[in-house]
């Protein structure tokens, strides 16, 4: 694990030495649509990422408990999906929700910790997401990942 900075220098996280942007082939086709995150952070394979998406969305600190329990509301309908943990926590001195859990793929399960956070009125969200067969060697990892978020105030 290394530490970086990211979004134009706006956060610091921990992400595995040796990860590296995802090109934009390989975007296209693990997040087709729209609205692909802005940074993506992979492995060689691609089947290991770290995927940043700073939205229009605006938020506070006191926002994020609701927020927090709208995704989970929103997902808890979905059957198909296995629950480790979700809430909100303080992570160097901010509050962070986050949402642990296994997705349905096409071709497999997709272990997913998504949390976020406030940056600067607008909320940031980050996924740190393995198939299911690497979960249980990235599991610690992506919690290390989650503790290590730290937003850089800008003057």
């Amino acid at each position: 694990m290394e530490k970086r900075e990211l979004l134009d220098g706006r956060i610091t996280l921990l992400v595995p030495a040796g990860f590296k942007p995802m090109n934009k082939d390989m975007l296209a086709l693990k997040y087709p649509g729209n609205k692909p995150p802005q940074e993506v952070l992979t492995d060689e394979r691609g089947a290991t990422n770290v995927a940043f998406n700073w939205t229009p969305v605006q938020a506070t600190q006191t926002d994020l408990s609701a927020i927090e329990g709208a995704f989970y509301a929103s997902r808890l309908r979905q059957d198909d999906i296995v629950w480790y943990s979700h809430g909100v926590k303080t992570i160097n001195g901010r509050q962070v929700g986050y949402l642990e859990m296994l997705t349905p793929a096409p071709d497999t399960e997709v272990y997913n910790l998504l949390f976020f956070t406030d940056l600067e009125g607008r909320l940031l969200l980050v996924t740190f997401n393995c198939v299911k067969k690497d979960m249980e060697a990235w599991k610690a990892n992506a919690h290390l990942i989650l503790n290590s978020l730290q937003v850089i105030p800008k003057p």
